[in-house]
């Protein structure tokens, strides 16, 4: 359904190759605009920064070394995967007009002023449409959310990569 769907965008020129390939769900907006959920990438670096301008204690040096190890249990590199599925549905959320087609593919974001954009591309979203969106969004999660126990079962913490820095 989805791949149908996203594939009729592409012959009408809507979004190119990219989402073919990597679009797994979408949300259509009250206004006819289009959000898209690609496929999010498994994070497996963790780098973990400690200290400030060039200085830090032990205390600082020891809590970013357990930082480090913690990432390597299962929980922690779920959660830690699962962050950018954080969104606070119930406050104001815009849509962001990406493509000038008649079909537009809109992203969202939190405040109105967040990026530079003309007035015509935002438009505000709907309870609605916020509830599409919160609704796939967790559709989205779970998911992902199979995709990492399956990541976890078959190479374990063996491909994750975490190491500390001292931030300058």
């Amino acid at each position: 359904m989805k791949k149908d769907f996203v594939e009729k965008l592409y012959e009408k020129g809507v979004v190119d190759d990219y989402y073919v390939n990597n679009a797994c769900g979408y949300v259509e907006f009250e206004n006819g605009k289009i959000f898209l959920f690609c496929k999010p990438t498994i994070k497996t670096r963790f780098p973990v920064g400690y200290g400030q301008n060039g200085i830090s204690t032990e205390e600082d040096f020891e809590d970013a070394i357990h930082f480090t190890k913690e990432m390597k249990e299962k929980q922690n590199f779920i959660r830690e995967n699962l962050k950018k599925f954080d969104y606070n549905f119930s406050e104001s959320l815009f849509g962001v007009i990406s493509y000038t087609n008649e079909n537009h593919v809109v992203s969202f974001m939190k405040n109105e002023m967040e990026r530079c954009y003309r007035a015509e591309q935002i438009f505000k979203l709907t309870d609605k449409d916020k509830e599409e969106l919160k609704k796939e969004s967790e559709n989205q999660k779970e998911m992902f959310k199979k995709r990492l126990e399956t990541y976890w079962k078959k190479f374990g913490n063996s491909k994750l990569k975490t190491w500390t820095y001292l931030m300058d």
